[in-house]
């Protein structure tokens, strides 16, 4: 029964810009390819002028005047199709067909589509079609609460057929990234191909089974129709996959591997950047190639299953992501086609299995079915099987499976289940061929399950393999947004580790895997500088190939990847592909040379991770206190010349330093400034509390514990404190712990500033490297200048800083030699130059902090923002002192709290021996005043940064102690001590014009010296920063 063309007339109406309600930009591209088919010759072949197209309706009479035209005109068959937003009145749930300016629960701005019946019922034609893609138009089959309506009575007469997107309780879908809408895209693709085996022209009965059964393999909502008996066979569309009988059948196309690949390859990257940002755009990506490359690939070909898997995953990923339960549907659809797709033997088998039994452990989860929770074990036991001798297929299987038994473990009680789960993780851990990331996730869980299950010894076992096998993901190899994302999933596994071997009383070794698993990345950059004093003087040929490989692997390593690949961007550039290449037969040619260093007389150590016994040969000068945080117990490890010592800390709970970080952070942001007055007080207030609760909580146990009871005396000396803590507490101002403002009153000294010096180290390993350091010879025509080089940029678009303007005048007054670059002469080319050939330097400018990628952190110069990868690649061995005058100059990323990433530790790392950083934004007026503060202590003869800092700190505590935020963020890290002998300053002349002495008010709002970001958070303005 096939349309005539010439008789027949269409009206495709479609909304998809709203003044009210959410674009749905893929109507649009619904009607362009509909218009075109319909007119084709090759489908149906109406003229131009029969099928009416209505864009963007503003007026219900508009559309209904189009339809009464067309049904008065046909005299064959009329076809009406809508798209759009479908809404139902509130009280009578009737369908309204959403126009430009319909709004949600107000049927009167609606397309009522009892006019549509009335107009279709109305028409001559003797065959009618009705199509709907929209919300809820399955109620234009049941009729609003009135009961069943006049078109679908009508539908039980000949030649009426109705097929609508979605049954009347659910939304139709309009896939993100998906070129049209969910139905239509399938109508269009029966369209477009045809279905084999069926005749000439396409029923509406075979264009329903196609569009059913393609939606319903996806998970998608079914469609709906509703016809009486040859209403089914109306026929307006030409079937392409039509054969006459005895034609043969035309040969595939064959596959476009290539594409196939590269888009397969680009949805793998898509739906890691989602799994690590969270960003359900980057999915939505991820799964609109992904269903590209399965369209594209032939069922029969190899890699079709590996396509289909790739699609199941991603769906899965968003049903987790999202909780989207139609997602999760289509994912175990097409994941169980994947595992048909990929039979015994083949490579993608395993793969396949194990996707599957992890979208039936999500469904098991989601719906409490615990048909499905066997279902994926029973898959996942078959993946292992089938995995063979490829180890990450092995790997990822056994974590998956260790993984959904500890979940059925955990519903049941079954003991069975637990052994089984420790089993399969203990088994991924131990695959040496496996990723080290699989690997390292494996050994953590079995080892946090053992302890979980009170074996301690065994969960020992797998939580410092677990450590030692971080540093494997700081690998030369991998790019650096890589590197920060992979050691960001790993956060406190170190402290972990370090706690189980407290629970098995070995302190020593609870130090030494500490070491090992924190402040992996900027370690990794230091392996390139070793002291090559001996090589040099065995195999000095080796000592020049090795400094040459170093220098130039790490420029390559802090610079390819530093930023995220724009969307969509398919591969690496040409440059960046062969720069990449490039960085891999460098890695591998260091590793072969450490190797072959290795073997000569006396280097079997080279580069070999510190033995922990030099690791108590720290805390002679000054004790060294390890603040261990776990979820199992915290302690202070303390480092004296007497040896080591542990102090329990068990007011120090892990989730009490989670809540703390947080409420502590939002309070110190922008310190004095937005909410009024109560806001601030608030915050202040916040601040004080945190500090008081770290007195209580760790520091006060310390300090008796290392008898510092009590304040000095005038004329003691003053005991010295290096501060290294781990994970979130890191973020929070240790050595200002303590009661001060009006609770200071009643406990006076009961803080850690008013009894020792404190300084912060990221590991006790910085502070053996330190130690080792040769003191600089200060002869010479090479000598560095004893007087400071002050940068004070001119940041394009950064507010002014007359604060930071004021204490470069008076660094050039007291030290006349200083040299100053200010303006458009403090460009990075020209600081870079002038660096090493001053003895300290002084920034006084904006910085900025990326909490969420802390290598990108940097300083606000004239040119451009200089990120901590460009520091730690500059020499600075010969530099004493840098002070970091700016906001956040030592905060880094809560995810990344263990690899203390910041710009102050970049100045370290670079080679600088003391510097001085904030931990948050700071004010620019007391930024100034805690420079005339510290270099007075400086010129006064004091070799020691840190007491210089101390005593500014106090000073500007004593004037403003209830307001911590102000002065608490300045932190010293570095060594114990200068250099034997070393003079940090020149010698000073007397003070003159240009000192200033007057008095410091706070005024109500200042300009900060700051700019954070972090993730949508932006902070601008009006700190130092």
């Amino acid at each position: 029964m096939r349309a005539d063309p010439a008789r027949s007339r269409a009206v495709l109406i479609g909304t998809y810009h709203f003044e009210h309600l959410e674009d749905l930009p893929s109507v649009k591209n619904n009607l362009d390819r509909l218009l075109h088919l319909l007119t084709d010759p090759d489908v149906w072949g109406l003229a131009p002028e029969h099928c009416v197209v209505l864009r963007q309706p503003t007026s219900a009479a508009e559309v209904a005047d189009a339809v009464e035209a067309a049904a008065a005109e046909a005299t064959d068959t009329l076809l009406v199709y809508f798209a759009g937003h479908g809404l139902t009145a509130p009280r009578t749930m009737e369908l309204g067909l959403a126009l430009v300016g319909s709004r949600a629960n107000a049927p009167h701005t609606t397309l009522p589509f009892e006019w549509i019946r009335q107009a279709v019922l109305d028409a001559e034609a003797p065959r009618k079609v009705v199509l709907l893609d929209c919300c809820y138009s399955g109620r234009a089959l049941t009729g609003g609460m009135a009961g069943v309506t006049e078109l679908v009575q009508d539908a039980e007469i000949e030649g009426t057929y109705i097929l609508v997107a979605a049954a009347e309780t659910k939304k139709a879908l309009a896939p993100v990234g998906e070129r049209y809408t969910a139905f239509t895209g399938e109508l269009i693709a029966v369209l477009e191909t045809g279905v084999a085996g069926e005749p000439e022209y396409l029923s509406m009965s075979v264009i329903h089974t196609q569009v059913h059964t393609a939606l319903a393999r996806k998970g998608r909502p079914i469609p709906q129709q509703r016809n009486r008996n040859s209403a089914a066979l109306i026929a307006f569309a030409r079937n392409h996959a039509y054969l006459p009988p005895g034609a043969d059948p035309p040969a595939e196309p064959p596959e476009d591997a290539a594409r196939l690949t590269s888009l397969a390859g680009l949805a793998d990257a898509l739906r890691l950047e989602a799994q690590s940002t969270g960003s359900l755009a980057a999915l939505d990506d991820a799964i609109a190639l992904c269903r590209q490359a399965v369209a594209g690939s032939r069922p029969d070909s190899a890699d079709h299953a590996s396509y289909l898997a790739g699609l199941g995953d991603a769906l899965r990923l968003k049903s987790e992501t999202a909780g989207d339960r139609e997602a999760l549907l289509e994912s175990v659809t097409v994941l169980r086609d994947a595992v048909t797709a990929a039979p015994e033997g083949s490579p993608h088998r395993a793969t396949c299995l194990t996707a599957l039994g992890n979208a039936l452990r999500l469904r098991a989860h989601a719906t409490g079915d615990s048909g499905a929770l066997s279902e994926a074990v029973e898959n996942l036991r078959a993946a292992v099987e089938a995995s063979g001798p490829r180890p990450l297929d092995q790997a990822a299987s056994l974590l998956s499976l260790g993984g959904t038994l500890w979940g059925a473990a955990q519903t049941d009680g079954g003991s069975a289940a637990l052994d089984g789960a420790l089993a399969s993780w203990e088994h991924a851990s131990r695959i040496e061929q496996a990723p080290a990331r699989l690997r390292i996730e494996a050994a953590g869980r079995s080892g946090r399950a053992a302890i979980e299950r009170g074996e301690i010894a065994r969960g020992d076992a797998g939580l410092t393999l677990a450590v030692n096998l971080l540093p494997e993901l700081a690998s030369w190899h991998i790019d650096l947004i890589d590197r920060e994302r992979l050691l960001s999933d790993f956060l406190g596994l170190a402290s972990d580790a370090a706690a189980c071997k407290l629970m098995l009383e070995a302190p020593a070794a609870a130090l030494h895997i500490l070491e090992r698993g924190r402040g992996v990345l900027f370690g990794k950059l230091l392996e390139l500088r070793p002291d090559l004093g001996v090589l040099r003087s065995t195999a000095p040929e080796l000592a020049t190939e090795f400094e040459e490989l170093a220098r130039d692997l790490s420029i390559d390593w802090l610079t390819l990847g530093a930023e995220p690949r724009p969307p969509h961007s398919g591969r690496l550039p040409a440059a960046e592909g062969e720069a990449a290449d490039a960085r891999h037969r460098a890695a591998r040619h260091l590793e072969e040379l450490i190797a072959r260093i290795r073997t000569l007389p006396g280097l079997g150590e080279f580069l070999q991770p510190l033995p922990a016994d030099r690791l108590l040969d720290v805390g002679k000068d000054a004790p060294v206190v390890v603040v261990n945080v776990s979820r199992y117990r915290s302690d202070a490890l303390i480092l004296t010349g007497g040896g080591l010592r542990v102090v329990p800390l068990p007011h120090l709970e892990a989730q009490a330093v989670h809540d703390r970080v947080n409420h502590f952070l939002g309070a110190v942001r922008e310190p004095g400034q937005g909410g009024g007055f109560e806001s601030r007080v608030t915050r202040q207030q916040t601040v004080l509390h945190t500090l008081e609760w770290l007195w209580d909580a760790m520091a006060e146990p310390v300090l008796r514990e290392l008898g510092h009871d009590r304040a000095p005396r005038e004329g003691e000396p003053w005991p010295r404190l290096f501060w290294c803590p781990t994970g979130l507490l890191s973020l929070l101002p240790l050595h200002a712990a303590g009661y001060h403002g009006p609770a200071a009153a009643d406990a006076p000294s009961r803080t850690v500033m008013d009894r020792v010096v404190s300084s912060y180290t990221t590991t006790v390993r910085d502070l053996l490297l330190g130690a080792a350091e040769q003191t600089v010879a200060h002869d010479g025509p090479s000598a560095p200048a004893p007087d400071p080089l002050v940068v004070l940029p001119n940041a394009s678009g950064a507010p002014a800083l007359p604060g930071a303007e004021r204490e470069a005048r008076f660094l050039t007054t007291r030290f006349p030699a200083a040299r100053l670059l200010s303006g458009r002469e403090a460009t990075w080319a020209a600081v870079r130059r002038a660096l090493p050939t001053r003895r300290w330097a002084h920034f006084a400018c904006h910085a900025m902090s990326d909490l969420d990628h802390p290598l990108n952190s940097g300083l606000l110069l004239t040119d451009r923002m200089v990120p901590v990868r460009d520091i730690c690649r500059t020499p600075l061995d010969s530099v004493r002192l840098v002070v970091l005058s700016g906001c956040g100059t030592s905060q880094t990323g809560p995810e990344l709290a263990d690899e203390a990433i910041h710009i102050a530790s970049a100045f370290q790392t670079a080679g600088a021996r003391h510097v001085i950083g904030t931990l948050w934004p700071i004010v620019d007026e007391i930024a100034e005043k805690f420079a005339t503060l510290f270099y007075a202590g400086l010129a006064s003869g004091t070799t020691d940064p840190a007491f210089a800092l101390h005593v500014a700190t106090r000073e500007l505590r004593d004037a403003y102690p209830a307001m911590p935020v102000l002065w608490a963020s300045l932190t010293h890290l570095g060594p114990s001590r200068a250099t034997t002998g070393e003079s940090l300053t020149a010698a000073v002349p007397d003070e003159g014009e240009g000192a200033d002495d007057r008095a410091w008010t706070l005024l109500e709002r200042r300009p900060l010296r700051g700019d954070q970001a972090s993730g949508a958070f932006i902070s601008r303005g009006t700190s130092r920063g």
